[in-house]
This record gives structure tokens, C-alpha cells and sequence, in this order.
């Protein structure tokens, strides 16, 4: 597949649409929140797409990161986290116009915008009169509601914490599983406040990256074989609750636990 490695931004989006033509169909996955310069970003969409063409776009969805605690997926390389209703303004900044929307269980709860030129979008659909009446609820669209998110997440390191004290007379190595960046930003929030727990490393059970130091902390990234080192507790964010008992049972055999901060403290025997 033809590749251009650059920044999308206006000038590159006319350039590949001279070069190729309109697309019918622009996909941005997981994307949109890393971009420092969003209006650039999206006046680059537009001029990729036909002027009867869609745009789908998927992020993670603001309401659910905060009616869900999950401070896990707040790190260096997002820019922005996004709601309905500031997607909608970002995607206007560029000539799109938010037409409708899905809801997916992907990061813990993310969104997929369908956007169009604004020449042809036509009205939002009812779902995206849903969600926004739904962020205009939990106060999203003003910035008294974003408080009392960094209370909750304070909240939720002493009760890890206190987790693996119980299980532990003395220090126990404990670990982070899972998105390394994620898994180390729970493993540093606990580290904040722990009493008896002693810092540890931070992978996934599929990793293959050799040991080296995880971004932002001084906390080792290290592979698949080190989840038969005798560690105490391990540390998931709640996003991968379903899927982590069954693929370490084996921790068990040491009286291993899987502890599970997020939403709320949740302490799993595989």
C-alpha cells in the first residue's frame, strides 16, 4: 500500500487528493486525540474526503473516562480528551459536520464520529442529540463539571495500597499489567501513596520488548516471562477485568491476586 510518511495537515491532504483523487472515505481510528494541531488536522480530513463523503473518526469518550475513574487512559500522548460536544466543534473547525455517532466498549468506552462536509452533512441524528443531552447532564459542557475527577482518582491509590498491605506483613514486589503507558500510570499513582508495597515493573502478558525503563517512570518494562516471578498483587486497569483471570492462572499458585483499581477497588483470585 502506497505510504506517505508526514503530518496530515491542508497542504498534504489537497496533495494526496490531486495525486489520487477524493476519497469516499476517510478512517482516523485512535488518532484524534494525539494531534497538537487539531484545527490543521481536520481541515487536512476535509480536504482528503469528497464533498460527499464520510469521515470516521474514534476516540474515547470523555463522559465514560470520568463516570468511570479510569485516570488509567490520561497520559503524555494525548493532547486532548474529547465529548461529543467538543468533537463536534473540533470536526466544525475544519468544514465537518458531526452527523452520527456509535458507541464502542473499546479503551473502557470510546465513540466513533461520522462526520461530512458541512456543505452536505445534513442534521445530527438522534444519537448524537442523545449523547450530548447526556454530557449537558454530568455538567461536561462547562468546566465545573470536570471537578471532583482528581478527588476520585486520589482516592484510589490509598485503597490499592491498603489492598496489598493487607495481603502482605512486609514489602512485596507488586506489578502493572496491560497499554504499558496505562499500566504505568496506575503503577506510579500507587506508588504515590504505598505504605508496604515496593515498586516493581510494569509489561503485558504478550510483550516481547526487552527490559528498558517505562516512559515516564523508573519502573521496568519487561516481557511475558516475567509473570512467573512471585509478586503479590498484580495491577490491571479495570479496562482488562474480563480478560486478565484467564490468561494468569498461574499466579494463583503463589497466592498472587490480581487487583483491579478501576472503577472501584476489585481484588480477583485467578
Amino acid at each position: 500500500m502506497p505510504t506517505r510518511t508526514a503530518f496530515l495537515s491542508p497542504e498534504l491532504g489537497h496533495d494526496v487528493r490531486n495525486e489520487h483523487g477524493p476519497a469516499d472515505l476517510v478512517v482516523a481510528n485512535n488518532v484524534y486525540a494525539h494531534i497538537p494541531d487539531v484545527v490543521g488536522f481536520t481541515q487536512g480530513l476535509r480536504a482528503l474526503v469528497a464533498d460527499d463523503g464520510w469521515v470516521s473518526i474514534e476516540v474515547q469518550h470523555l463522559l465514560t473516562l470520568m463516570r468511570h475513574n479510569q485516570f488509567d487512559t490520561v497520559y503524555h500522548e494525548h493532547f486532548q480528551y474529547y465529548t461529543v460536544g467538543s468533537a463536534q466543534r473540533a470536526l466544525a473547525s475544519g468544514g465537518l459536520t458531526l452527523v452520527d455517532i456509535e458507541t464502542l466498549p473499546t479503551h473502557g468506552g470510546s465513540i466513533r464520529l461520522w462526520a461530512r462536509p458541512a456543505e452536505t452533512a445534513g442534521a445530527p441524528s438522534t444519537a448524537v442529540v442523545d449523547l450530548l443531552a447526556q454530557e449537558r447532564a454530568a455538567g461536561l459542557d462547562a468546566v465545573e463539571g470536570h471537578a471532583g475527577f482528581a478527588t476520585a482518582v486520589d482516592g484510589c491509590a490509598p485503597a490499592c495500597c491498603g489492598s496489598c498491605s493487607r495481603r502482605s506483613p512486609r514489602a512485596r514486589p507488586w506489578s502493572a499489567t496491560a497499554h504499558p503507558a496505562r499500566a504505568t500510570r496506575c503503577s506510579t499513582t500507587a506508588a504515590s501513596a504505598r505504605t508496604l508495597c515496593s515498586t516493581q515493573w510494569t509489561g503485558t502478558p504478550t510483550s516481547t520488548a526487552a527490559s528498558h525503563l517505562a516512559r515516564g517512570s523508573r519502573s521496568t518494562r519487561r516481557s511475558g516471562s516475567i509473570w512467573t516471578a512471585r509478586t503479590t498483587s498484580s495491577y490491571s486497569p479495570g479496562t482488562c477485568a474480563p480478560s486478565s483471570p484467564e490468561q494468569l492462572p498461574h499466579i494463583s499458585s503463589w497466592g498472587g491476586r490480581l487487583v483491579f483499581p478501576i472503577p472501584a477497588l476489585e481484588v480477583v483470585a485467578p
